[in-house]
C-alpha cells in the first residue's frame, strides 16, 4: 500500500560516520497520532511487558490475515501475560485499520511479517515494534515500514509512530548507544543496508541506514553485548555475497554513538539461515548462535571483548533453523532453542541448556504430536521459535509458531519452562480462530 509515514532516514557507512546524508519521508498519517512523552528517570520496561504488571506478554504476527476487504494486509494478535501463563481471555488485534495507528491495511502489505519488543520511550511500558515489508511509501513499492505502538498501564494503546523506507523484512532490538531506549534494526529483503530506528519520546523517529560494506544481502539480525561493555551489539548474517553463493556472519559494536564498526572475524560458513545472542555460559558476554540451513547443525561462537571467538566456536549436535536463546530452567544460563530434522514426518523443537563450560549435550523436545497436532510437514512447526517467560517465574516459556495448520491459518504452541528445562507436559496450543484469524492468515510469526 502507499502511505505518509512519520519520520526521517539517513545513510551512513561504517567505517566512517561522515558525509551524513538526510532525506524526509512525507509525514502525514492517515490517523492522527498522540504525542508519546516519558521521563529521563523511568525505570525501562521489561521486554514485552506492555501494560507494565511484571508478566511479558505475547505478540503474535499473521502477516496474510485479510483486513476487512483487504487480503495479505496482515494484523497482530496479542495475548496477555500472567501468574498462571498467558491469557488468551485477554486479548486484542492491531491492524493498519486499527484507532491511532498510521496508514491503512491493504493488500500485500504484510503488516506483522517481523516483531520485536523494548521500551522505546523509557516510559517503564514495553513497545512493539511491527514490520510491514510489502508498504508501498509514496511510489516507491514494497519500500517497507516499521511502525511502533507504544504500551501503557491497560496495554499496547492507540499511540503509535511509524518509520518508512526501511524493509522491515527482518528486524530486532536492542540498546545500541546505552540510554536506557530500546532501539530497532531492520532491513528489507535483499536489502543492503541495515536501518536502526533509535529510542526517543519524540512522535518523529529517524532512521539512521548503516552500509557495513560489500558483504551481500541482510538475511537475519540479532542483538546482544557480545562485547560485555554495556553496549548492545547487532550480528548479522548475510547470504550470496561471494561466487560461492556462501552465507556469513559479522557483529557490528555498539557504542555511545549507536552502532560503529565491525568487531572480529567475518566467519563464512555454507548457507547460514536464522541467529540468536545469549550468554550461554554466564562470562558476561553474549554468544552468537547461527542457524544451520535445511538441516545443518547450528554454530554456538563465544563472546569476547573483540567479538566472536572463531577459534572456540562448537557446532552443535543437531538443530537447524531458526534459533532462539533464553534461559529456559531460570540458572542464569541461557540456553538455546532450534528447529530439528524431521522425525517420521513429525516436526521437533529441541532445547539444550547453558552451563558454565557451555551447551550441555542433553536434548529435550516438543513435537507436533506433543503439541497436540497431526503431524504434517505443511504445518511449519517450528518456523518461527521465541524465549520468553509468560508467567514470570523467572524461567522461559518456549513459543513456537504453526503457521501452517488448519489451511495455513496457523498456531503457536507455549510449552512451560521447568527447573530441569523444557517442560515435559502442559504445552498450550493457541489457534488462530482465537483472535478470528481464519484460513491463509499464516499466524505464528514471533518477536525477536
Amino acid at each position: 500500500m502507499r502511505i505518509l509515514v512519520t519520520g526521517t532516514t539517513a545513510v551512513v557507512t561504517v567505517a566512517a560516520a561522515v558525509g551524513l546524508a538526510s532525506a524526509a519521508v512525507a509525514a502525514a498519517p492517515r490517523q492522527p497520532v498522540t504525542r508519546v512523552g516519558a521521563s529521563a528517570a523511568a525505570k525501562a520496561a521489561k521486554p514485552g511487558d506492555f501494560n507494565g504488571d511484571g508478566y511479558p506478554d505475547l505478540a503474535i504476527g499473521a502477516p496474510y490475515a485479510k483486513v476487512g476487504s483487504a487480503t495479505t494486509a496482515g494484523a497482530v494478535a496479542v495475548a496477555y501475560g500472567s501468574k498462571s501463563g498467558i491469557n488468551t481471555t485477554r486479548r486484542q488485534v492491531i491492524s493498519q485499520n486499527s484507532a491511532g495507528i498510521p496508514g491503512a491495511a491493504e493488500k500485500g502489505d504484510h503488516f506483522g511479517a517481523t516483531l520485536a519488543v523494548g521500551d522505546f520511550n523509557r516510559d517503564a511500558y514495553s513497545d512493539l515494534a511491527i514490520g510491514a515489508p510489502g508498504e508501498d511509501i509514496g511510489s516507491k513499492k514494497d519500500a517497507g515500514s516499521l511502525t511502533i505502538v507504544f504500551g501503557s498501564k491497560k496495554g499496547l494503546s492507540t499511540k503509535a509512530v511509524a518509520v518508512g523506507g526501511v524493509g522491515g523484512a527482518t528486524l530486532t532490538a536492542g540498546d545500541f548507544d546505552k540510554d536506557g531506549r530500546t532501539d530497532f534494526a531492520t532491513a528489507a529483503f535483499d536489502g543492503t543496508k541495515i536501518w536502526v530506528v533509535r529510542g526517543t519520546t519524540s512522535t518523529k523517529p529517524s532512521a539512521v541506514g548503516i552500509s557495513p560494506g560489500k558483504d551481500g544481502h541482510v538475511d537475519t539480525l540479532a542483538a546482544g553485548d557480545v562485547t560485555g561493555d554495556g553496549y548492545a551489539d547487532l550480528a548479522v548474517s548475510w547470504y550470496w555475497d561471494d561466487p560461492a553463493d556462501q552465507g556469513t556472519t559479522s557483529v557490528i559494536a555498539g557504542s555511545a554513538k549507536g552502532l560503529g564498526k565491525k568487531v572480529g572475524p567475518t566467519i563464512e560458513l555454507g548457507d547460514t539461515n536464522g541467529l540468536a545472542v545469549g550468554d550461554l555460559n554466564k562470562d558476561g558476554r553474549a554468544d552468537v548462535v547461527i542457524g544451520g540451513y535445511e538441516g545443518d547443525r547450528y554454530q554456538v561462537y563465544p563472546g569476547t571483548k573483540s567479538g566472536m571467538d572463531q577459534k572456540h566456536g562448537v557446532s552443535g549436535t543437531e538443530g537447524s533453523s531458526p534459533v532462539a536463546a533464553g534461559d529456559v530452567n531460570g540458572d542464569g544460563y541461557a540456553d538455546v532453542a532450534s528447529h530439528l530434522s524431521p522425525e517420521d514426518g513429525d516436526d521437533v523443537v529441541g532445547t539444550r541448556l547453558g552451563s558454565a563450560k557451555g551447551l550441555s549435550s542433553s536434548v529435550r523436545t516438543i513435537t507436533e504430536q506433543g503439541a497436540g497436532i497431526t503431524p504434517n510437514h505443511n504445518n511449519a512447526f517450528g518456523s518461527s521459535l521465541a524465549l520468553t517467560d509468560l508467567n514470570g517465574d523467572g524461567r522461559a516459556d518456549l513459543v513456537t509458531g504453526v503457521p501452517g495448520l488448519d489451511d495455513f491459518a496457523g498456531a503457536v504452541a507455549v510449552t512451560p519452562g521447568t527447573s530441569s528445562g523444557l517442560g515435559t507436559s502442559g504445552t498450550k496450543l493457541i489457534k488462530a480462530s482465537t483472535f478470528g484469524f481464519g484460513a491463509g492468515a499464516r499466524f505464528g510469526t514471533l518477536p525477536r
